[in-house]
C-alpha cells in the first residue's frame, strides 16, 4: 500500500512474506483494490473505485482484474459489467470458484462469469459473498444463496439472522447475531461458539473469530 488515504498497490512475495515486490496492472495507479479471489488456476482483484484526490470524493473504479500467471500480470475482465461516467460502478464484493466468480455491484446486484472474461446479471443484491472453492454462497437481504458454477441458485436456511459469512474446504461458517458462530452445510448447522463475534476469517480448516476478549480458532476436522 502506498498510502492509505489515496491509493494503493498490489504486492506479491515468492519468499513467504520475506519480500514482496509491485504488480500492479499498469497504467492504473491512480485505483484502488480490494477483494483478490482465486478462480480455479486464475487471480482476480477488483478496483471498486479510483483514489480520492480530495475529501468526500467519490471516483469510478476500472471493474475486474485477472492474472494466469500468479500475480505476475494482469489484464482487464470486466465485459458486461456497469458503465458510470468515467469508469466502472463499484465492485462492492467478489468471490472466485471453479471455473467462474461472483461479484457484486454497487446499485445493480450480483454478475456471474463463467469464463472470468465476461459477466452476467444475476439481479439479486449481496452485501457479502463467500467461497468454498467450488460455490458461492451469498448474504442477501432475503437469506443466504448459494450461487453454482453454471449459475443456479439455491436458497439456504440459515440458523438465525446471519451477520457474516466464510467459506473453507467444502463448508461454510456463519455468524449469527445474539447466537454465536456456526458451521454446516448449508441445510444442517452446529454451533462452533456461543457469543456474538464481531469478526470472521476461515483458511482451510481452521476458522478464526474475535471478540471484545479476544481471537478465538478451531480447527475443523471432520465436517
Amino acid at each position: 500500500i502506498r498510502d492509505e488515504l489515496y491509493t494503493s498497490a498490489l504486492v506479491r512475495s515468492t519468499d513467504g512474506g520475506a519480500t514482496w515486490f509491485e504488480v500492479t496492472p499498469p497504467s492504473t495507479d491512480r485505483l484502488r483494490y480490494e477483494g483478490l479471489t482465486r478462480a480455479g488456476d486464475a487471480l482476480l482483484v477488483a478496483s471498486p473505485r479510483g483514489i480520492i484526490l480530495q475529501p468526500g470524493e467519490a471516483r469510478p473504479g476500472a471493474g475486474v482484474f485477472r492474472s494466469d500467471d500468479g500475480g505476475q500480470s494482469w489484464r482487464s475482465a470486466r465485459m458486461g459489467l456497469p458503465r458510470v461516467s468515467g469508469g466502472y460502478a463499484p465492485v462492492t464484493a467478489l468471490a472466485g470458484m471453479d471455473g467462474g466468480a461472483v461479484v457484486n455491484v454497487q446499485g445493480h446486484g450480483m454478475f456471474l462469469s463463467t469464463d472470468l472474461e465476461s459477466w452476467r446479471a444475476l439481479d439479486v443484491e449481496a452485501s457479502q459473498l463467500a467461497s468454498d472453492g467450488h460455490r458461492v454462497l451469498a448474504l442477501t437481504e432475503e437469506d443466504l444463496l448459494l450461487i453454482l458454477p453454471d449459475g443456479r441458485r439455491v436458497d439456504l436456511e440459515a440458523p438465525g439472522p446471519v451477520t457474516a459469512i466464510g467459506g473453507g474446504n467444502g463448508y461454510w461458517v456463519v455468524t449469527v447475531a445474539d447466537q454465536g458462530l456456526f458451521v454446516g452445510d448449508g441445510t444442517q448447522w452446529s454451533r462452533l461458539f456461543e457469543g456474538e463475534p464481531h469478526a470472521l476469517a476461515v483458511s482451510g480448516d481452521n476458522v478464526w473469530w474475535a471478540t471484545a476478549d479476544g481471537l478465538g480458532v478451531v480447527e475443523l476436522t471432520c465436517h
